[in-house]
Protein backbone atom coordinates (compact mmCIF):
# COMPACT_ATOMS: atom_id res chain seq x y z
CA UNK A 1 0.00 0.00 0.00
CA UNK A 2 1.01 3.62 -0.88
CA UNK A 3 2.80 5.28 2.40
CA UNK A 4 3.30 9.39 1.55
CA UNK A 5 3.58 11.26 4.29
CA UNK A 6 2.95 14.47 2.26
CA UNK A 7 -0.72 13.19 1.40
CA UNK A 8 -2.75 13.39 4.77
CA UNK A 9 -4.33 10.26 3.08
CA UNK A 10 -2.27 7.73 2.57
CA UNK A 11 0.23 9.09 5.40
CA UNK A 12 1.50 5.72 7.56
CA UNK A 13 -1.08 6.75 10.36
CA UNK A 14 -3.78 5.60 8.36
CA UNK A 15 -2.63 2.48 7.00
CA UNK A 16 -4.09 0.45 9.46
CA UNK A 17 -7.68 1.79 9.09
CA UNK A 18 -7.28 1.50 4.75
CA UNK A 19 -6.25 -2.17 5.17
CA UNK A 20 -9.27 -2.81 7.58
CA UNK A 21 -11.49 -1.03 4.56
CA UNK A 22 -10.08 -1.62 1.60
CA UNK A 23 -8.27 -5.50 2.12
CA UNK A 24 -10.71 -6.74 4.91
CA UNK A 25 -7.23 -7.37 7.34
CA UNK A 26 -7.72 -7.22 10.96
CA UNK A 27 -4.67 -8.39 12.39
CA UNK A 28 -0.86 -9.12 11.09
CA UNK A 29 1.64 -11.40 12.19
CA UNK A 30 4.68 -10.46 10.76
CA UNK A 31 5.75 -6.77 9.45
CA UNK A 32 9.06 -6.71 8.17
CA UNK A 33 10.55 -3.32 7.42
CA UNK A 34 12.95 -3.56 4.79
CA UNK A 35 13.33 -0.26 2.67
CA UNK A 36 15.40 2.72 2.55
CA UNK A 37 17.75 4.39 0.90
CA UNK A 38 21.11 7.23 0.47
CA UNK A 39 21.11 10.24 -1.12
CA UNK A 40 24.46 11.38 0.18
CA UNK A 41 27.65 9.41 -0.44
CA UNK A 42 29.73 11.55 1.01
CA UNK A 43 32.03 11.02 4.12
CA UNK A 44 31.42 12.66 7.99
CA UNK A 45 34.35 15.64 6.82
CA UNK A 46 32.23 16.36 2.97
CA UNK A 47 29.02 16.53 4.62
CA UNK A 48 27.51 19.37 5.70
CA UNK A 49 25.95 18.14 9.24
CA UNK A 50 22.42 19.79 8.26
CA UNK A 51 18.92 19.01 7.34
CA UNK A 52 19.92 19.41 3.79
CA UNK A 53 22.17 16.73 2.65
CA UNK A 54 21.37 14.45 6.07
CA UNK A 55 17.07 15.29 6.53
CA UNK A 56 16.32 12.96 3.29
CA UNK A 57 17.88 9.22 4.38
CA UNK A 58 16.84 10.01 7.98
CA UNK A 59 13.48 10.72 7.19
CA UNK A 60 13.20 7.72 4.82
CA UNK A 61 15.39 5.33 7.04
CA UNK A 62 14.47 6.52 10.30
CA UNK A 63 11.65 8.11 10.91
CA UNK A 64 9.88 6.08 8.05
CA UNK A 65 10.47 3.12 9.83
CA UNK A 66 9.24 4.79 13.14
CA UNK A 67 6.17 5.95 11.46
CA UNK A 68 5.09 2.15 9.62
CA UNK A 69 5.60 0.95 13.23
CA UNK A 70 3.06 3.54 14.41
CA UNK A 71 1.05 3.10 11.62
CA UNK A 72 0.12 -0.86 11.75
CA UNK A 73 0.74 -1.40 15.92
CA UNK A 74 -3.11 -1.63 16.36
CA UNK A 75 -2.70 -4.73 13.88
CA UNK A 76 0.04 -6.13 15.75
CA UNK A 77 -0.91 -5.67 19.11
CA UNK A 78 -2.64 -8.98 20.58
CA UNK A 79 -1.90 -11.72 22.84
CA UNK A 80 -2.42 -15.31 22.82
CA UNK A 81 -4.35 -17.15 25.67
CA UNK A 82 -1.26 -17.96 27.41
CA UNK A 83 -0.19 -14.19 27.40
CA UNK A 84 2.41 -14.15 25.10
CA UNK A 85 2.93 -11.69 22.21
CA UNK A 86 1.80 -12.73 18.59
CA UNK A 87 2.50 -9.71 16.78
CA UNK A 88 6.31 -9.14 15.29
CA UNK A 89 7.99 -6.14 13.47
CA UNK A 90 10.62 -7.10 12.16
CA UNK A 91 13.52 -4.20 10.77
CA UNK A 92 15.87 -5.06 8.24
CA UNK A 93 18.55 -2.51 8.51
CA UNK A 94 21.65 -2.26 7.01
CA UNK A 95 25.20 -3.04 7.82
CA UNK A 96 26.28 0.64 7.22
CA UNK A 97 24.85 1.68 10.35
CA UNK A 98 26.60 -0.89 12.22
CA UNK A 99 29.51 0.02 14.30
CA UNK A 100 30.55 -3.68 14.68
CA UNK A 101 30.28 -4.01 11.11
CA UNK A 102 32.99 -1.06 9.81
CA UNK A 103 35.90 -3.77 10.43
CA UNK A 104 34.33 -6.05 7.96
CA UNK A 105 32.51 -3.26 5.88
CA UNK A 106 34.89 -0.84 3.97
CA UNK A 107 32.07 1.63 3.18
CA UNK A 108 33.48 4.76 2.21
CA UNK A 109 31.35 8.09 2.56
CA UNK A 110 27.58 8.01 3.61
CA UNK A 111 27.68 9.95 6.76
CA UNK A 112 23.99 10.55 5.98
CA UNK A 113 23.56 7.11 5.20
CA UNK A 114 25.03 5.71 8.02
CA UNK A 115 23.43 7.53 10.64
CA UNK A 116 19.90 7.16 9.47
CA UNK A 117 20.16 3.00 8.89
CA UNK A 118 21.59 2.85 12.79
CA UNK A 119 18.50 4.90 14.38
CA UNK A 120 16.09 2.09 13.92
CA UNK A 121 18.13 -0.43 15.64
CA UNK A 122 18.96 2.41 18.71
Amino acid sequence: MLLDEQNPSVAAATLAARLREEHGVDRLDVVIANAGGASVVKGVLETEAGWEEMGWDFEVNALGTARLFRGIWGLLDREREDGKAVGRFVVVSSSVGSIGGLEEERYVGGAASSCSCAAPDA
